[in-house]
């Protein structure tokens, strides 16, 4: 490789890792299963905040519909605050003591029989150096088959 070829490539790796480091945090939000069991059951849910820029304190709401209950709280890094098992309605979680790039947490939730369609709707806030960020991921529809 010339030195120019060199020094070009170098150029591009520093560009592609100052874009990384800038790059703001993004959240995730996804679902196990889609189809809800006319029976009623669990469902296991995934909450994902990734950043290049580790967070003061990361927060998590989430929106169960009604008879909808937090049946267990695990996976990855869970967040220090949490709701008790057996909450309902809108859970809200924090994270006071940030991991580095990632704080993912997964959630076991119960639904009643006949829970036909559903909506879960969830946002998370991220503070990084006196600023608030609010992401917004889409929020799961589910239905029975």
């Amino acid at each position: 490789m010339t030195p120019s070829a060199k020094l070009l490539w170098a150029s591009l790796i520093g560009v592609a890792l100052l874009a990384i480091a800038d790059a703001a945090p993004s959240a995730q939000f996804t679902a196990d299963e889609r189809a809800l069991v006319p029976a009623g059951g669990t469902l296991r849910l995934l909450a994902v905040v990734s950043y290049s820029e580790r967070p003061g304190a990361i927060g998590w709401t989430i929106s169960l519909p009604r008879g909808w209950t937090l049946e267990k709280i695990g996976g990855g890094t869970p967040p220090q605050i949490a709701p008790a098992v057996g909450s309902a309605g809108e859970l809200e979680f924090a994270y006071v003591n940030v991991p580095e790039y990632v704080a993912s947490f997964e959630l076991t939730v119960r639904y009643p029989a006949a829970a036909g369609r559903a909506k879960i709707a969830a946002s998370a806030v991220a503070r990084t150096n006196g600023r608030v960020e609010t992401l917004t991921p889409a929020p799961l529809n589910l239905s029975e088959p």
